[in-house]
């Protein structure tokens, strides 16, 4: 009978659908190290997960961990005085081969961390092995999807093609023309605007960690984007109103603007929780960060939580970028995280603070704390921690700011987390969110029924579309925003 391995995300061994828990993190790298490298000596495995040990206890390790996985797997388990290997074994990686198709998905899963699990078990030796082997798992993604993308173009499908490209960018993100290949078949297929989002998203990228400026191929196709719309007139106009300072530059939603700021104003010791919705072009994000990233909140943090664009979801992933900048505020001002809650978030998120996490053992034992309660719980203490160690922590517009964009793509877990989060911070803030009208009913019923020690407001701010015209002039003036 096989034994079935998950190498993305956290590692998963199954068999006749059952789970199996392997008692030591060490005995379960062994077992994936041999899924993946075939025969391997007792040797070799001595060195490379006991390196750290004398010899007579490496060995006698080496000798526990096989005994161990003999009577675990005993079907799949070869073993002789040298040598171990596994046999009959379904691995997820082995489904790379399969992305090459443009006819078959592309597995959310692939979207995670490799052997994510196995990044604290302290042998230099075995962490080189992970670094290589993910790197080469990596490497063998991004393959097969530029083979997929060869098929896109050979059978005309554009559609394809772009969910291919975005998706190789996300293993090879510094890949310059694979992004130009993007933006003209964004053009291609009438999603120009996609176009200028990506050319935003990689040059803010390339500039914040390479300290270089995108390609001119780049830069010139943006222009014609722009010289193909109407809004060329209103692009030169715009130039003498915005030259000396461009960030305060907005237009066409003065009335929204104006009800979103008599609100915060007027809700200085409550929660505010403003809820942008409307149908996709409306202006929603522009909005919203407008408002985020005003003078108003000039002295707030601001944290940003925003899905995916990719097909499929995965547990929290809408979150990811609320924690990562938690962390980072947390090192900033020095707050020290306990070992617990640092293994908690590391276990859903990945890599935080995982030099603080607490020992394996532990950890195994917090699986079950890995559920929305406990996470929005620990988010909530982290915030308000932070706010109250910030400078200027009396400071009424010091109030923290979260800026949720798409709740309609949030995940299952992600939505859960956000009602559990409200529900237990326990200082007044600023949350801005932005919706499409098919999820509007169900997000407003979870902002209502959520309980809180915090007085809270919650506000609509309905999108409807432009007038014709106005969604190019704004497309127009938001492309010379970006620095064109």
């Amino acid at each position: 009978m096989a034994v079935k391995l998950c190498f993305f995300g956290e590692p998963l061994i199954e068999k006749d659908g059952v789970r199996l828990p392997i008692p030591f993190k060490k005995v379960e790298a062994a077992l994936f190290y041999l899924a993946l490298e075939g025969r391997a000596s007792r040797e070799t495995l001595k060195f490379l997960l006991w390196g750290d040990k004398d010899e007579a206890q490496a060995a006698n390790n080496t000798r526990n961990a096989i005994y161990l996985l003999r009577k675990i797997l005993p079907e799949n388990l070869i073993t002789d005085h040298k040598y171990v290997a596994l046999e009959n074994v379904e691995r997820d990686v082995d489904a790379i081969a399969l992305l090459a198709d443009p006819d078959a998905p592309v597995p959310s899963f692939f979207l995670t961390e490799p052997l994510s699990g196995f990044d604290r078990l302290g042998v230099a030796e075995f962490d080189e092995w992970l670094l290589l082997t993910r790197d080469s798992i990596r490497k063998k993604i991004a393959e097969q999807m530029r083979a997929r993308i060869t098929s896109c173009y050979e059978q005309g499908s554009w559609d394809e093609l772009a969910d291919s490209l975005s998706t190789l960018l996300i293993f090879d993100p510094f890949d310059e023309s694979s992004v130009l290949e993007l933006m003209e078949t964004y053009c291609r297929i009438g999603r120009a605007a996609e176009a200028v989002a990506r050319y935003n998203a990689y040059r803010a990228k390339v500039e914040s960690e390479l300290g270089i400026s995108p390609d001119g191929r780049l830069k010139d196709l943006l222009k014609k984007i722009v010289a193909s719309t109407d809004a060329r007139k209103s692009l030169r106009e715009s130039v003498k109103r915005s030259v000396n300072r461009p960030e305060e530059f907005f237009c066409c939603r003065e009335a929204e603007v104006e009800k979103i700021l008599d609100a915060v104003s007027g809700n200085i010791d409550n929660t505010l929780l403003v809820l942008i919705h409307g149908e996709a072009g409306v202006g929603k994000s522009a909005l919203v960060r407008h408002i985020a990233h005003s003078p108003l909140f000039a002295d707030a943090s601001v944290f940003t939580a925003q899905p995916l664009s990719i097909e499929g979801k995965y547990a929290y992933s809408a979150w990811d970028g609320i924690v990562s900048q938690i962390e980072n505020g947390l090192k900033e001002r020095g707050i020290a995280v306990k070992p617990i809650t640092a293994s908690i978030l590391s276990g859903v998120f990945y890599e935080f603070m995982k030099n603080e996490s607490a020992p394996h053992a532990v950890d195994i034992l917090l699986n079950t704390e890995r559920n929305p309660v406990t996470i929005g719980k620990i988010l909530a203490d982290l915030t308000t921690s932070l706010s109250r160690n910030s400078k200027n922590s009396q400071n009424s517009k010091n109030r923290p700011v979260f800026v949720l964009e798409d709740l309609h793509l949030f995940d299952p877990q992600s939505l859960q987390l956000l009602g559990v989060f409200l529900s237990k911070i326990k200082i007044p803030l600023t949350m801005f969110m932005t919706t499409r009208p098919e999820s509007l009913s169900p997000v407003t019923e979870l902002l209502y029924n959520v309980k809180s020690g915090v007085p809270r407001e919650l506000i609509h701010i309905p999108l409807a579309p432009f007038e014709s015209g106005g969604g190019i002039q704004i497309f127009a003036q938001s492309l010379f925003m970006e620095g064109i």
